[in-house]
């Protein structure tokens, strides 16, 4: 009596089973590095920002009209620890995007800024645990604005709608309402509630 087959089929599954796990091992320690080497671009990305950003301060109308990648504004959330530069959307970036066609941050009207939430700084990872009545601080080229969250939805991107800003001034933040997948997004609105500083 050979007990060589049993033997030989437990190593081929022994073996099958480690080339998994070392599959995935590498996939994760891939995605990882991945992970942190975004944030670290991102990071970068934000102190070449503000430095663009305090140019923009300094000579506000040269900056009236901006261009995509050019720093609109600077969004400071106290409850999630966010202080980021924002830039004009339209092109790749590793910053939260105002959105092209609605107002400016911190000028009359809706203002549309977007962000992910996990990698390339995940400026927005933790955008769900705003509530109304936290306070969202922009600083535009007009001054600083002291923003309430009026209201936190989570809606399909066909159901968003950035047309109707009216005079008022006005922010919504756009997210993915899941780190990881889905198309379902967070929907964030906050009006301007005291304007600090000019």
């Amino acid at each position: 009596m050979s007990t060589l087959p049993v033997t030989l089929g437990r190593t081929r599954r022994s073996v099958a089973v480690r080339a998994v796990v070392a599959g995935a091992v590498a996939t994760v320690g891939a995605l990882l590095i991945a992970f942190i080497a975004s944030n670290v671009v991102a990071f970068t990305g934000q102190r070449s920002l503000a430095a663009r950003w305090d140019n923009a301060l300094a000579n506000p109308a040269a900056h009236a009209n901006p261009i995509p990648g050019d720093p609109v504004a600077r969004i400071r959330i106290p409850l999630t620890g966010l202080d980021a530069i924002v830039v004009e959307g339209g092109a790749p970036s590793r910053a939260p995007l105002h959105l092209p066609k609605t107002a400016l941050p911190g000028f009359p009207g809706l203002a549309a800024i977007e962000s992910g939430r996990l990698g390339f700084g995940s400026f927005f990872s933790t955008i769900d645990r705003l509530q109304p009545g936290d306070e969202i601080f922009v600083q535009s080229l007009r001054g600083v604005v002291r923003y309430r969250v009026t209201d936190v939805q989570r809606l399909d991107p066909a159901a968003i709608d950035f047309t109707d800003g009216g005079d008022a001034t006005t922010i919504a933040l756009v997210a993915p309402a899941s780190r990881l997948a889905g198309s379902e997004r967070i929907v964030v609105r906050a009006r301007a509630a005291a304007e600090i500083s000019s």
